[in-house]
């Protein structure tokens, strides 16, 4: 744990370089509970970007679990090497090799470590583009129309992929889409009926006071039949802010493979909801978390938060009190969550 943390320090001691050193994504979460399990779990990016200066972005991630009895994953790895070029101003060309993006990315809702156990099953969007390839784009209408074509081949996959994502804001709503196909002779798939395809959807308003997100997703399936309701990734939330009242409600299902992992819960279908007190950046309330699924029956947990908002980082803190335990790690005991970026 204290090698952890030194790695870490030293790590956010770099922001202090300049405006080319981020934290795109911060999520810790630890947990002590009454069985005697101390739970940490973390997934950090730490991004070195050179803007369109310079044309290039390097990320380090560090995704890791620690119990008082084992410890994975105590040092970053390279996660994505991006450069970025304008040939003669008139569309953009972006070589990769790691994660393009992840599409239909929450930004609120059922989101964070607190809520999923392993940092490789995070469930931060509906799938990840990652791969070595090619992305072009280019910026129509002032922005209100961003459409990317990406050429890759997936990481361990003999196979390229073929992807098209469009970006659109219009007001205080923002849009994304995406369609893709991959096998890695496109002639004879369609012979054989091996093509696979893939879509994403997501809507997200971003009016602060009364907010909702829809993302949903579906993986690797094949071309001519319809997927399954198991298989595709759906998260549903909305934000409330009236006055000092704060409410949250998201509605989640998980797809059997997450970025290649297969999940353990099967047809499962999540519920969250909190409700409380928010005056300025400090926050109070409850909230409820409700899980079933087909091989592990209900899980219920309950309890009491405490949350202060810092720019883009969220500090939240809790106990709670599982009322069903079918899936959780301690049938009560307290928390610390540290979400955002910066």
């Amino acid at each position: 744990m204290k090698r952890f943390l030194y790695c870490l320090s030293f790590l956010c001691s770099v922001v202090v370089w300049g405006q080319m050193v981020r934290v795109p994504n911060i999520d810790i979460y630890s947990e002590i509970g009454t069985n005697g399990i101390a739970v940490t779990r973390n997934d950090l990016l730490f991004s070195v970007d050179g803007g369109s200066k310079y044309g290039f972005r390097v990320d380090f991630s560090l995704k890791g679990m620690f119990t008082n009895v084992v410890a994975t994953n105590l040092f970053p790895s390279l996660d994505t090497f991006f450069f970025c070029t304008e040939p003669f101003g008139w569309f953009e060309m972006e070589y990769f090799v790691g994660n393009w993006r992840t599409l239909a990315r929450k930004e609120y809702g059922y989101r964070g470590l607190q809520f999923f156990a392993s940092p490789a099953r995070n469930y931060k969007g509906a799938y990840d583009l990652r791969g070595i390839g090619l992305a072009v784009g280019k910026s129509f209408f002032s922005g209100m129309l961003y459409p990317h074509l990406l050429i890759y081949q997936p990481f361990a996959q003999n196979k390229v992929g073929f992807d098209l994502v469009i970006d659109s804001r219009i007001g205080n709503t923002i849009l994304e889409f995406s369609v893709g196909f991959s096998d890695i002779n496109l002639y004879q798939a369609i012979v054989d009926q091996t093509l696979q395809k893939r879509y994403t959807m997501l809507v997200r308003s971003v009016y602060g006071k009364l907010d909702f997100e829809v993302g949903i997703g579906f993986p690797d399936n094949p071309l001519l039949s319809l997927p399954l309701f198991e298989e595709a990734y759906v998260h549903v939330a909305e934000h409330l802010l009236i006055g000092y009242f704060e409410q949250n409600l998201a509605i989640f299902a998980r797809p059997t493979v997450y970025n290649g992992i297969q999940e353990d819960l099967r047809q499962d279908v999540d519920f969250y909801f909190s409700a409380g007190a928010k005056v300025l950046s400090y926050g109070v309330g409850f909230e409820n978390t409700f899980a079933m699924s087909t091989n592990y029956a209900l899980s219920d947990r309950v309890g009491l938060y405490v949350s202060i908002d810092l720019s883009t980082l969220r500090f939240k803190t809790g106990i709670f009190y599982n009322v069903l335990d079918t899936i959780w790690n301690n049938p009560y005991g307290w928390y610390l969550n540290v979400i955002g970026k910066i």
